[in-house]
């Protein structure tokens, strides 16, 4: 019997809306997009390669992307191909934004369905939604599709004209339309750190009493000007705003010395209302800012967090740039105001928002709980404990929602002054007349939409009741030595606000451009972006040679059009064709080309200018090679003598003195080198300095031959007293301990994170264990899923050996592999390495992570490595994970 088939993005989502629709539909999933543009030149149509541009593009077909479909989709859409064929009509019902219309129209194009096909939209996935999107299809919204296909065109052009340029530094660097700009904001509040210059200034804090009651106060302003703060500096350390006194540390200790144990009578107070209105419900940009805040979770984290919860049909759509709630959503909002809070927590009317970014995007309303019953968190703990990333999420924009409909926290600021009349000489550029000080305090009377949000008030006091003229005993005085600080780096969500401000990039970007900008150009430590030596040296390439392509205005101006294509204003090929050739000024053919990178100076463009050292030598910081993508930097000196840093110098902390000191650091270690002893083959064994610090080497290295012998020297070692006997022990690293009967074999080895076993075996795609656990049919299952022939009046044991050993994976196969047909079965695998895409690792370790299934636990001590045995790395292994905690 035929059946509507519903195609969904995501598995999880499937399983979510077929539990909705139930068994009157199909519901299959594509496992996001099944086309893709070629990665590589291997993965172009024959026919094409020498029509298409960038690996993608046919320029003179109306910038026409060309679609490939990746090596592990082909079973995807087999497998959608024959659902269609029982199928009564297609409902297309990926997400409702470009990027989801996009995909709808991918699917599209290649099942070339002969029934009938509908586009099913919705922002929740509620039993009413989904049934309202069923009931009210429409066409796929070609704009939306052009606009996105658009932004792809255009990502694909500028990427690779702009990494022919990041040659010039080494290796295979990135440069994306946006995460350029986004590398430049971070080099430029790093700039203006190192040329921020520090002011003291200082503040005199008074213990008062008065009516029995203790409280504080502070100078407000000597001689009728106000005590300068730090926002009364300017960037290179001078009082800027003349109507501000600054006293140096001379006359704070004597104002200290005056005005301990006088008294002072109320000259001013003044009372003023205080109210805060909630802040509007979340939309992407501030859902990941406010989780990083509150949760400490990265913008990708959050992301998929998000995802999940979407998936799950527990909140709405997650990349929205608007901050409107729908009726139902405020209706639900204020219902459960009504049912758990005073009535006084709700306003008469319901609040409305509207949002603060240009061009809002689509129709989708603010992230919220989905549905008409708003589910508290406490009702999601069956299924998300407290301690997860999903009820903490989830709890965070219930909370943002429903305080969004509350009434506003409202209260009381009380000021109180004390005029002090006096005449003493502080110093010699200092007679003081008169000062005045002050204090003040906050008093919450209501507290409104802050009972959900917990959100704090500035720091406050509780203040005796006092009037005019009543007395203030001065008890103790002290003063209070601070400096100015320069502008904070960018964190995560402070990036992403900045971004979101100069209308650059969309929600559903920000994420992925952090984590391209943070593989290569910056490093995240904690919340803090700090760039790396190589991101100063892409800035200044790009800025000095190709300003208009890390411009601010520029690249909004592309957001900005990509917007006018999906309103339908803007034709795409027309504008794409104006940006590559140009319409009245040089277009990005002619901006960039061989002739003028050739003439940038990849010397110069890598090198950074320090200091000049206590002997005159100058001193460079230079970006280094490139190594498995990222950058090595170091120090040169002039007498060619080179330094490495280590992995937390930042430039604002690399002064002379710190790069004397790794200097005198090298020539320590320089001064170790020896010969140890020989190897048993006959080799003398080397102490060598690396880049980590001494290492040991039997041999040398010759040209075309095997890298010689290597092992680490542990950091427990006196080097100078190193014995031959040590040597050849650690030169036995890493240690084979043997195999478990499962397969598994041991390894214990010193890395440069310290000791460590790992296990290792041949990963299989099928294990017999895990088959013979199967019923028949479902090994006749796979088998046919696999194509493989097997005999199906075998037993279970024989059915389960002829698919491990059909399926097993062969180092020559992948080898003659393209690298994005290794990153399509490494995903199969669901193959994961630290901090990188599958797409930015090397083909070579790619495979090996693939051919291996590998597990590491960290020993305690150096020495461990060397005497474990395979009992006790069995032991450790069978114990649940834990981090090891850095010292």
């Amino acid at each position: 019997m035929s059946k509507p088939l519903v195609i969904v993005e995501s598995p999880t989502k499937a399983k979510t809306i077929s539990n909705i629709l139930g068994d009157k539909y199909k519901v299959a999933s594509s496992v996001g997009h099944i086309r893709d543009l070629p990665k590589s030149s291997k993965d172009v149509p024959e026919e094409l390669k020498n029509k298409v541009s960038w690996n993608g593009v046919l320029v003179e077909e109306g910038f026409r992307n060309v679609y490939v479909v990746p090596a592990d989709k082909e079973k995807v859409i087999t497998d959608l191909k024959k659902s269609m064929k029982t199928a009564s009509e297609i409902y297309l019902a990926s997400d409702e934004d470009r990027e989801g219309e996009s995909i709808a129209w991918h699917l599209l194009e290649e099942l070339k369905p002969d029934i009938p096909i509908k586009r099913m939209v919705f922002h929740e996935i509620t039993p009413k939604a989904i049934e309202k999107a069923i009931e009210d299809p429409r066409e796929i919204d070609m704009n939306l599709v052009e606009a996105q296909e658009g932004r792809r065109t255009l990502d694909r052009m500028v990427g690779f004209e702009l990494s022919k340029i990041m040659r010039v530094l080494g290796g295979n660097l990135s440069a994306g339309r946006v995460q350029s700009p986004a590398v430049k904001l971070i080099v430029e509040k790093e700039k203006e750190r190192e040329s921020f210059i520090t002011a003291k200034y200082f503040e005199i804090n008074i213990s008062c009493e008065s009516s029995g009651q203790k409280f504080n106060k502070k100078i407000k302003s000597i001689n009728e000007k106000r005590l300068a703060s730090s926002k009364d500096f300017n960037h290179y350390g001078d009082l800027e705003n003349k109507n501000r006194i600054n006293i140096n540390e001379e006359e704070a200790i004597e104002l200290c010395k005056k005005l301990n144990n006088i008294n002072s009578k109320i000259t001013k107070i003044d009372e003023k209302k205080y109210r805060r209105s909630p802040s509007a419900p979340f939309r992407t940009s501030t859902l990941q800012r406010s989780a990083s805040s509150r949760l400490g979770f990265s913008p990708s984290k959050t992301m998929g967090v998000a995802q999940r919860l979407y998936q799950e049909g527990l909140i709405t759509y997650m990349r929205t740039d608007s901050t409107v709630l729908s009726e139902t959503a405020i209706s639900a909002a204020r219902n459960y105001i009504s049912n758990n809070f005073h009535k006084d927590y709700l306003p008469n009317e319901p609040r409305t928002y509207k949002s603060k970014v240009k061009n809002t995007q689509e129709a989708h309303e603010a992230i919220r709980p989905a549905g008409e019953v708003f589910i508290p968190p406490n009702k999601i703990s069956s299924k998300y404990n407290g301690d997860s990333d999903e009820y903490k999420l989830y709890s965070l924009i219930f909370n943002q929602t429903i305080s969004s409909q509350m009434t506003d926290t409202t209260g009381k600021t009380i000021s109180i002054e004390s005029k002090i009349a006096m005449k003493e000489k502080l110093s010699s550029n200092l007679d003081v007349d008169s000062l005045v000080i002050s204090t003040s305090g906050t008093v919450i009377e209501f507290e409104g939409y802050r009972i959900v949000q917990n959100t704090s008030v500035s720091a406050s006091q509780d203040l005796p009741t006092l009037k005019l003229g009543d007395t203030i005993s001065i008890n103790n005085s002290e003063y209070d030595k601070k400096e100015t600080v320069p502008p904070n780096r960018y964190s995560e969500s402070g990036l992403i606000e900045k971004l979101e401000d100069l209308g650059i990039g969309r929600p559903s970007t920000y994420a992925s451009i952090i984590s391209r900008i943070t593989d290569v150009y910056v490093r995240n430590e904690g919340r803090t972006l700090i760039p790396e030596p190589i991101a100063f040296a892409k800035v200044s390439i790009l800025q000095e040679n190709f300003p208009d392509l890390v411009d601010y205005s520029f690249t909004a101006k592309m957001e900005e059009d990509l917007d006018e294509i999906a309103n339908g204003n803007i034709e795409k090929s027309p504008w794409l064709n104006s940006f590559w050739k140009g319409n009245g000024t040089t277009g990005l053919k002619d901006l960039i080309t061989d002739e003028k990178i050739s003439k940038i100076d990849p010397s110069e463009a890598t090198t950074i200018e320090l200091c000049e050292d206590s002997s005159g030598n100058n001193i460079q910081l230079k970006t280094g090679r490139i190594v498995a993508g990222k950058a090595r930097p170091y120090l040169l000196r002039s007498d060619g003598e080179t330094a490495a840093l280590g992995p937390n110098v930042t430039l604002d902390n690399l002064d002379k003195d710190l790069a004397e000191k790794l200097f005198e650091e090298k020539d320590a270690l320089r001064k170790l080198e020896r010969v140890i002893g020989e190897y048993p083959d006959g080799k003398p064994i080397h102490i060598r300095l690396g880049p980590f610090g001494p290492y040991l080497q039997v041999g040398e290295k010759e040209k075309g031959k095997k890298s010689p012998l290597q092992g680490p020297i542990f950091k427990s070692d006196n080097v100078e007293e190193l014995t031959l006997e040590q040597a050849i022990e650690r030169l036995g690293l890493p240690r084979n301990l043997g195999k478990d009967e499962d397969g598994w074999e041991y390894l214990s080895a010193v890395g440069p994170y310290g000791p460590y076993i790992t296990r290792q075996r041949k990963r299989q795609k099928y294990y017999k264990d895990e088959l013979m656990e199967k019923k028949k049919d479902e090994l006749i299952e796979i088998s046919m899923g696999e194509e493989i022939k097997i005999t199906k009046s075998g037993s279970k044991g024989k059915i389960s050996d002829q698919i491990v050993e059909n399926t097993l994976i062969q180092e020559k196969d992948l080898n003659s592999m393209s690298k994005e047909e290794v990153v399509g079965i490494a995903r199969q695998f669901k193959v994961r390495i630290p901090f990188k895409k599958l797409e930015n690792v090397a083909k070579p370790r790619l495979i090996e992570k693939i051919l291996y299934q590998r597990e590491n636990r960290s020993l305690d001590e150096e020495g461990d490595c060397l005497t474990i045995n395979i009992d006790e790395a069995i032991e450790i292994f069978s114990q649940p994970y834990t981090r090891k905690k850095s010292n």
